[in-house]
């Protein structure tokens, strides 16, 4: 035990792990984020809606949802290390198809199946269970750490991939994001990926070694003591409180919101005016400021509490949205990053807090399924949200209604989080 304590203080491997989840979380971010650029492809080539070619993101997050409980059980089974080598080489694959479409069921078929399929594997229901097995004091900060990687990939995959759409195609650019995938993903994950700290002979960092660990407090700031047998919540027994019910909610409203929006970015900043490039490099620096955002939020969140991190990252999502409302100029160079800052910030921060609050409450080995189960409550936001602001801008020829849409839409998953935390909070002292 003394060794392991010595290991411990002089470098905690666990950080490693949070590395190699970052860069991953980086390539599959970006790669998935770049569709917003496919789009404006898709549309001049083949003068399909847009409402149908953001169908095809629509469709894969409904397949997404559809397939996320029985990945997330997979990746309690089998484990980070087999898994995503498997999903990275579908995800793959989807790509290499989608470089060869010709018709719109091709894309739907490449794109929202296989590649869907391929990155639910590789993305958070693999990693953040091994995460949560590493971090239990700071595992807000991790996670977020952890997941800053996005914002990384936002930055630097989009406008490369922009890049490559206008030297080489879009063709050629889905091929090399195959191979970008392939490459940055498999090999990190088999050489250094570890799933839990005992196979190191180490303690997760914040726990304590005498059968008491240090759980946060859900709804504050302060920390409570609670012992190691907390109960080992399965799906079965997390279906039966209401807790579970308002954070589904919580994960139906939070796509639907913010994927009204972020497909659309950048063919909404070129109908106001923008050239192409600028509006790709606009949409990747969100990127840095959400690398800011999850880093921050996930460590305040620690601090505060997850509840009301929450609140405050939501409501800086609205605000960011309300400024890309208002802008309609090039001229507006000021208020275009004034935008990008504010909504960059709250882009990056939910992910990492909304998914430390689920693990906080749901404590136990069955992570993964209850992650996945939420998965089906983000594919169904995911799906309805891009396909919904595409039909409304070809109904109304504006995004003014569905980007006030959106707004409405985040105010209501920040009360539902708030109830989610209050009923947490009577939950923990219940099983206690």
């Amino acid at each position: 035990m003394e060794q392991a304590d010595k290991k411990q203080r002089r470098f905690f491997y666990g950080w490693v792990v949070v590395g190699i989840s970052g860069l991953v979380f980086a390539v599959v971010r970006g790669i998935n984020d770049s569709f917003g650029l496919f789009l404006v492809a898709f549309v001049e080539e083949f003068g399909w809606s847009r409402a149908a070619v953001a169908g095809a993101f629509s469709f894969g997050r409904a397949v997404e949802g559809t397939v996320s409980v029985a990945i997330g059980m997979l990746s309690d089974r089998l484990g980070l290390r087999r898994l995503v080598p498997i999903c990275a080489c579908l995800m793959a694959l989807g790509l290499v198809m989608a470089s060869r479409i010709d018709s719109l069921w091709m894309l739907y078929l490449s794109y929202g199946l296989v590649f869907a399929i391929g990155i639910t594997g590789v993305g958070d229901l693999s990693h953040l269970p091994v995460i949560s097995r590493w971090f239990i004091k700071r595992r807000g900060t991790a996670i977020g750490i952890a997941m800053a990687g996005m914002g990384l990939g936002i930055l630097l995959v989009v406008p490369l991939t922009q890049s490559l759409i206008l030297h080489l195609g879009w063709r050629w650019a889905y091929i090399a994001l195959a191979v970008l995938a392939v490459v940055t993903i498999i090999p990190p994950t088999l050489i250094f990926q570890r799933e839990r700290p005992e196979d190191m002979g180490l303690l997760a960092d914040g726990e304590v070694p005498d059968d008491v660990g240090i759980e946060p407090d859900t709804t504050g700031g302060t920390q409570v003591r609670v012992r190691s047998t907390l109960r080992e919540w399965t799906l079965r027994g997390a279906m039966a409180t209401p807790t579970l019910w308002f954070l589904f909610a919580v994960r139906v409203l939070t796509p639907l919101g913010m994927m009204m929006v972020i497909p659309h970015h950048v063919a909404y900043l070129v109908d106001q005016g923008f050239d192409k490039l600028t509006a790709a490099f606009a949409f990747g620096s969100l990127g840095a400021f959400s690398f800011t955002g999850r880093v921050v939020f996930g460590s305040l969140s620690d601090r505060i509490g997850r509840v009301p991190t929450i609140c405050l990252t939501y409501s800086i999502s609205i605000i960011g949205t309300l400024l890309l409302m208002v802008l309609h100029d090039p001229s507006q160079t000021v208020l275009l990053w004034c935008h990008i800052a504010i909504y960059g910030l709250g882009f990056g921060a939910r992910g990492p807090v909304t998914s430390s609050l689920v693990i906080d409450l749901f404590h136990g080995k069955h992570y993964g399924a209850i992650l996945g189960f939420l998965e089906i409550a983000s594919g169904l936001g995911g799906t309805i949200g891009p396909w919904l602001s595409g039909l409304l801008f070809d109904r109304t020829g504006s995004y003014t209604l569905s980007f006030s849409l959106s707004m409405a839409v985040l105010l209501i998953a920040v009360i539902c989080a708030w109830v989610a935390g209050r009923w947490g909070r009577a939950q923990a002292l219940t099983y206690r």
